[in-house]
């Protein structure tokens, strides 16, 4: 029995912190908001709180080759020496060799985390083109939201509202390879992407308005690729294998 108003504080303190994402203040384990800043009345229940093995579960993507079932056996569960689990994305570095797991279902406005480490190549700097981003259906008309697209070495956040405004605009955010928190942050009409904790980009477009023959709700994926395109390499191809691993993904339903 808890015999006092301090000891109730302190074990709601407790079990709140054990669903209060890594970005997360001091001060939501007072007022729960997975990202700062966020204002309470928008954020809902959350939804999904996959584990590793949840999202090996998820399978690969609806779009082009299926390079989840690579033979190589790219996709796994990585056993962690503190004994936690993360999603295993590895690719061997040869070109057009990915490995990638997509949501089972569309999410629309909403607020998404996700737990990642991206691996470094012999410049010290994001090796391959790592991923985790939403896209819609009838790509690119439905649209894509890079929360963190490693291009030639160096994370960018951007979003790109398809055709025909066909425009993708961002910025570049990190190229440390290493453990990285990434929030999505998507209402209507608005877009903020946070990494580390910290606001990286902001859009206010109309195009982020879910409709019919524009923005759609989306899957949500996570890639580890080595691809090469007519303009050369997408990401910073070292031709080494390398590895992108998953802690959780995170899913809170957007409140009106």
């Amino acid at each position: 029995m808890i015999k006092s108003k301090a000891a109730l504080l302190v074990l709601a303190a407790a079990m709140l912190a054990a669903f209060t994402p890594a970005t997360a203040s001091a001060a939501s384990l007072r007022t729960p908001r997975p990202v700062r800043g966020v204002p309470t009345a928008h954020v809902g229940v959350l939804k999904v709180n996959d584990n590793a093995r949840d999202l090996y579960d998820w399978g690969p993507s609806v779009y082009g080759a299926n390079c989840a079932t690579d033979p190589a056996g790219q996709v796994g569960i990585y056993h962690a020496r503190n004994g936690t689990e993360d999603l295993s994305l590895t690719t061997t570095g040869a070109y057009n060799n990915c490995a990638k797991v997509q949501s089972p279902r569309q999410l629309g406005y909403g607020i998404y985390q996700a737990r990642i480490r991206v691996q470094g190549g012999p410049n010290g700097t994001i090796s391959q083109w790592p991923a985790f981003y939403g896209s819609g259906p009838d790509w690119p008309q439905g649209g894509e939201i890079d929360a963190f697209e490693a291009m030639g070495g160096t994370d960018y956040a951007s979003f790109d509202p398809g055709l025909p405004a066909g425009h993708l605009y961002g910025g570049a955010i990190t190229s440390k390879p290493r453990w990285h928190t990434v929030d999505v942050v998507w209402g209507p009409g608005s877009l903020r992407i946070y990494t580390d904790g910290k606001l990286s980009r902001k859009w206010t477009s109309s195009y982020l308005v879910i409709k019919s023959g524009s923005t759609q709700a989306m899957w949500w994926t996570f890639d580890n690729a080595a691809w090469q395109g007519s303009s050369g390499d997408y990401g910073y191809n070292s031709g080494h294998r390398s590895t992108m691993l998953v802690q959780y993904f995170r899913y809170w339903a957007w409140k009106f």
